[in-house]
Order: structure tokens, then C-alpha cells, then sequence
């Protein structure tokens, strides 16, 4: 096709025009892929710590999965002595804070637990 008199170019049909975008296209990089002057880093860092942080999500549940194997719970009759001290501490606890904002006693584990070992 002749251009217009004037000497410029032909104008590009539809068909031209989307092929020049597609070429642009295939030029441009993929966003996991930005150069690390854009602010996105080195792509094979990026590629890299997915795969990294599953690994040590997992590593962490099973290690936790580990932990719980190795406790052993013991179930021990309410009527025995360290048992009745024990919950008898809670409730003393309870009642010394109750509607107290600042009691200074600090959390109640410590009370119920005493009480257990100082009943053996």
C-alpha cells in the first residue's frame, strides 16, 4: 500500500497493530520476573522462597506434632488431697480478683499448682 502524498508511512490496519502489541508483549517480563531495580528483587530469590517457607512451616507443625507424642496426661480422681487443694486454691484466686483490675497476683496456674505440691 502507497502512503498518503506527503511522504509518511502508511497507516497500520487493525490487524498490523495487533500484531505489533503481541510482539511488545513477548518482550515484556513477566511479573515474577521484574528486574531488581523495580523494587521486586531477584526472580530466582523470589522463585525460591516459596518453596522455603512451606518447608519450614512444615518442619515447624511437625515438630510440634513431636512434642505432643512425647507428654503423657495422667487422669487422677477428683477426691484426692492435691486434687481438692488444688481447685481450692482456683477458687480462693478467683474470688481475690474478681471485679479487681490490678490484684498483683499474677496468673492463677501459679496458685492451683502450689497448692497441689505443697498437698503431697
Amino acid at each position: 500500500a502507497r502512503g498518503p502524498p506527503d511522504g509518511r508511512p502508511p497507516a497500520k490496519t487493525s490487524r498490523q497493530q495487533g500484531e505489533a502489541a503481541t510482539a511488545k508483549d513477548r518482550k515484556r517480563p513477566a511479573t515474577d520476573q521484574a528486574p531488581a531495580s523495580a523494587g521486586g528483587g531477584h526472580s530466582g530469590v523470589n522463585r525460591m522462597m516459596i518453596p522455603l517457607q512451606k518447608v519450614s512451616l512444615q518442619s515447624a507443625q511437625q515438630v510440634r506434632g513431636f512434642a505432643g507424642a512425647q507428654s503423657r496426661t495422667y487422669l487422677v480422681p477428683a477426691s484426692l488431697p492435691p486434687v481438692v487443694a488444688a481447685m481450692a486454691a482456683g477458687a480462693q484466686y478467683i474470688a481475690a480478683v474478681t471485679g479487681v483490675r490490678r490484684h498483683g497476683l499474677g496468673p492463677p496456674h501459679i496458685h492451683t499448682c502450689m497448692a497441689f505440691l505443697e498437698s503431697v
